[in-house]
């Protein structure tokens, strides 16, 4: 087991506390940024001022599943359903996990007690996938390319498509704007991601 905490002040109570643990090894160190090894389980208290963040790192990691202690708020975006407090958030997670609201967290568990309320959720990756929502993941797997060179990429990666040439000529077919092909795929807006859900499904099955 890894336990990775910034907080310096955090470490020497830690130490203390899993002494006699020989299967534990705590790193100090930014869970944002240090490398996480391969795993199967995730679980943490995340910080409310990470929770995207780290969120969206779980998106490249490859995990069974992952428990973590959030914001009611955080969990309740989640888990929105459209004409709710329905975000490009709620779409990303529900297009990569199963979700699980577990229990909230009564804010006298914490010291001090928190103004927020707190709630326990569980991710676990889902395994029926369309072609159209395997395309979309690779898609935002690689957000840091331009959305035109990530879905060629993310067409043949998810086998709608097995040559360069096919997939330039189904992402050509999608008529999406130059706009939406020259952004960097992770600032695709929902609604870009939405019309792109559509565009891919029709031309997927059409």
């Amino acid at each position: 087991m890894i336990c990775i905490e910034k907080n310096q002040k955090y470490i020497p109570i830690l130490e203390t506390r899993f002494k006699e643990a020989d299967n534990l090894k705590i790193i100090h160190d930014d869970a944002l940024k240090t490398y996480l090894p391969k795993h199967d389980r995730l679980v943490s208290n995340l910080p409310y001022m990470i929770s995207e963040a780290f969120f969206q790192r779980t998106l490249r990691l490859g995990f069974k599943s992952a428990t973590f202690i959030v914001s009611k708020g955080f969990a309740e975006t989640l888990l929105a359903e459209p004409g709710e407090k329905y975000t490009k958030l709620s779409w990303q997670a529900q297009l990569f996990y199963d979700i699980t609201r577990h229990e909230d967290v009564p804010a006298t568990a914490y010291l001090p007690e928190p103004r927020v309320s707190t709630t326990i959720i569980s991710l676990e990756p889902r395994l029926d996938h369309s072609k159209t929502e395997k395309t979309l993941i690779e898609l935002l797997q690689q957000g840091d390319k331009y959305t035109k060179n990530a879905l060629r990429e993310s067409l043949i990666r998810s086998e709608a498509c097995e040559t360069k040439k096919q997939a330039k000529t189904l992402v050509t077919d999608l008529g999406l704007s130059d706009d939406v092909l020259g952004s960097w795929a992770s600032r695709l807006s929902l609604e870009n991601l939405q019309t792109l859900e559509e565009k891919l499904s029709h031309v997927l099955t059409g």
